[in-house]
Parts: C-alpha cells; structure tokens; sequence
C-alpha cells in the first residue's frame, strides 16, 4: 500500500509511503524489531496538537513530525522515541484504540523501518533537523561548518532534539513539543497556518468555494453567486463586516464595498473602519517591531536568569522534599514494622487466649470429675464403715454361736459319757433329800 504525502505551504516535502504487511504478526513482539520510530497512519483533521498531546498521554516522543495525505483528509504523523522499549509500548497500547468515545476513527500505529528524502541528489533523513542545512553546505563549501540550532518561535530556546522534544508541523515550523501543545490555537505560531483550512464548509449548504467568515462571530457561509448565506446571516443578526477566505479581503455589507482596513474602536470594542493615509501607523508599527527586536534579546537574558533563579528554588524544594520523603519512608517502615510486631503480638495472644481457655474448660472438666469423684468416695467410706460395722456385728454374732456350739458340743459329750456311765449302774433315791446318788454296778 502506499501513501501520497506532502509537507509545507509550498508543499516543500512530498513522497510516498510505502506500507508492508508482516508475514508473521508476532514478529513485531521479537527482538529482532529495530525501529524505534512509529507512525500514525490516519490522523483525523479535527485533532489539534493538544488533543494529540492528551491521547498519548504518558509517552514522550522525542520527535514529532506532521506530514499532509494528499489523498485523504487526514494526517500521517511520525513519533521518534529514545529507546526500542517506548517505540514498542506504544504500538501495544495505540494500535487499534479508538480516538475518542464519539468516533469511529480508529488508531492504526505501524513501525517505521527508514525514511529518506532526496535534496539535490543527495539522500538524507527526514527526522533530522539539521541534516539539510549540512548538506547544502557540504555541496557548497564541500565541507560542513558548524551550525548553530534554532530557536522555538514560542520559548526561544534552542530546538535541541538530545534535551526536549520537537514538533514539526504542516508548515514546516519546528516548536518544543510542550511549547506547540500549551498554543490552544489551531493556528501556527510563526505563520499563522491552519492544518484545518481545507475542510472549511459552508455552515448551511456544505459548499467549500466562495466562503466568507464573519468576523463576529466567526460564521462561515457562501458568497451571494451561490446561495448567498453570508448575506443571509448578515440580515439575521447584523453582523455588518465579513472576510472573504481567498482573498482575504474584508466586505463591509452596510457601504456594500470593500473595507481598506479593520481596527477595533478603544471606547466601544467594535470593528471600525480606517480611512485615509496610513504612513503615520506604518511608522509607529516599524518603530514598534525595532524596539521590540531590540528588546528580545533582552529579555531572553532576564527570563533566562529567572528560569535559573527558579531552578534553584525548585532544586532546593526538591531536595528538601526528598529529604523529607526518605525520613516519611524511614517512619513509615518503622510503622510498618511495629504494625507487623503488634499484628504478630495479636496473633501470638489470640492463640495463647485460645489455649488458657481450652486449659480452663480442662480444668473445669477436672474439678467437676474431683468432685463427682469425692462425692462417690464418700459414699464407698460410708458403705465401707457401714460394711466393718456390720461384719463386727455379724463376728461378735459368730462368737457367741461358736460359744454356744462349743457349750452344746460340750453336753452332748457330758451326755454322751453319762451315758456310757449309767450303762449297768443303779439309781438310788433317798426320801427326805432331793438326792440322788448314783452307784456302778
């Protein structure tokens, strides 16, 4: 696929590029990527610098380089990063968003493999800012002298592409990206050069030849040999004066010609008209734009030595706030710490409280079975002396049977021998004594 694009009023850069699709996706993931220089290949025309700087939020290209698609009403926009890393991230994170919410543009980022331009024969880089300058010089010295960096038109500074990043746009102006993105106009700082003005339309009818802007309030609207809408919103709102987009002239609709010159009324604000000789403001505006070169340079030096003034300042903060941050951390470690100690000490005492707790429903357990235990061994003491008792009865009992038995055993054998005795014997009894002797026989 390949792509017309151009750079410049004059179209001073105009190429083509060419676009190839990689045989295996995942080849954009490997090492063997070299490129850090990525593109947007179709950036929308409603996207100012600032909208730009806010979709690639977090990234920091070190170049940026706008180019027109002659084909399209879009832009390409080259982005240079440090390293393959950044280059590599931003494709990730980019490719294939969508712009915004209300859109349906989407994002397609591809990595840039070369990029040259011829100059007379010779092949240089277009990211180079100073690349063409030397070689001129080259072919007209046949030696490259020093050459000294430009200036942003914004902060004066130089366009050093090692400190800040730099942002060439349509015109071929080349500002500090910061500088570009903090100019909420759409316009160019240096020349005034709006990247939108092609697709400037009428606001009633969509007809882009014979525009006229009111200078009022802006409004866009054809010429009276189309459909007349300038006219027409003249009669609506009184809007008296009126620029014509090609030629830049200013339509007055109340004299009905061509004013010479617009100034603003001091007392009234409103647009006026100037007439007669104009030598006198010629002068005092060459005598204005003298003293203010004379006084740029000036300036530059005092603002130069406040922006050192408050580096200091802000170096000194930073240290201090640094200082600061390691004595935060340092406290905040040992917060950390004693947070961790006192959460481990909480831990330690749930488990102790825990196990007392279990140890007391032991003990209790232990208690309650002593008791129970106490209770039933003053039972078996009762029942035991109960027991002696009875069985000092019951031998007290057996004694006096084991007498008697002794006593009755004794009788039956006093019988048993009487009896022996009285075998063959006599009884006699005497009267007048209850006696009775006995006499063997």
């Amino acid at each position: 696929t390949e792509i017309n694009i151009c750079s410049g009023l004059q179209k001073e850069f105009q190429g083509k590029i060419q676009i190839f699709r990689p045989t295996n996706e995942n080849d954009f993931y490997t090492e063997n990527l070299t490129s850090n220089t990525v593109c947007i290949v179709a950036l929308p025309n409603y996207f100012k610098y600032s909208d730009l700087e806010n979709f690639i939020q977090g990234f920091i290209p070190c170049y940026i380089r706008y180019f027109k698609n002659i084909d399209k009403n879009c832009f390409l926009v080259i982005l240079k990063f440090e390293t393959l890393e950044e280059s590599s991230s931003f494709y990730k994170k980019f490719n294939g968003k969508l712009f915004n919410e209300y859109e349906p543009e989407i994002c397609h980022v591809m990595f840039l493999g070369k990029i040259q331009c011829m100059i007379n024969g010779i092949y240089t880089s277009l990211d180079d800012i100073t690349t063409v300058e030397k070689d001129k010089a080259k072919m007209e010295n046949k030696e490259i002298k020093d050459f000294e960096l430009p200036n942003c038109p914004v902060c004066l500074e130089r366009l050093d592409l090692s400190i800040s990043g730099v942002l060439t746009i349509q015109c071929n102006h080349s500002f500090h990206c910061n500088c570009l993105f903090s100019w909420n106009d759409l316009t160019c700082p240096v020349c005034r050069y709006s990247y939108s003005r092609e697709g400037l339309k009428c606001s009633e009818c969509d007809i882009d030849t014979d525009l006229w802007a009111c200078l009022i309030c802006g409004n866009l609207g054809c010429g009276r040999y189309n459909n007349g809408h300038a006219n027409k919103h003249f009669k609506e709102f009184d809007h008296f004066f009126s620029l014509e987009l090609n030629t830049k002239r200013v339509w007055d609709y109340v004299s009905d010609n061509y004013v010479h010159r617009i100034v603003q009324s001091i007392n009234e604000g409103k647009l006026v008209q100037v007439d007669g000789n104009i030598e006198k403001a010629e002068d005092i505006k060459n005598e204005y734009e003298n003293l203010l070169i004379a006084q740029m340079e000036s300036q530059r030096i005092f603002y130069e030595s406040k922006i050192k003034d408050f580096k200091k300042k802000i170096y000194k903060k930073i240290k201090i706030l640094k200082k600061k941050y390691k004595t935060q951390k340092k406290i905040k470690k040992e917060i950390q710490n004693n947070l961790n100690v006192q959460t481990d000490l909480q831990t330690k005492n749930t488990i102790l409280s825990n196990e007392n707790n279990r140890l007391l429903e032991k003990n209790q357990k232990f208690i309650t079975e002593i008791k129970s235990k106490d209770i039933l061994i003053t039972k078996l003491q009762r029942s035991v002396n109960e027991m002696t008792n009875k069985i000092e009865k019951d031998k007290f009992s057996l004694k006096e049977m084991q007498d008697e038995i002794k006593e009755l055993y004794f009788h039956i054998e006093k019988g048993e021998t009487l009896k022996k005795e009285m075998v063959g014997g006599s009884l006699i009894i005497r009267k007048g004594k209850k006696h009775t002797s006995y006499k063997k026989l």
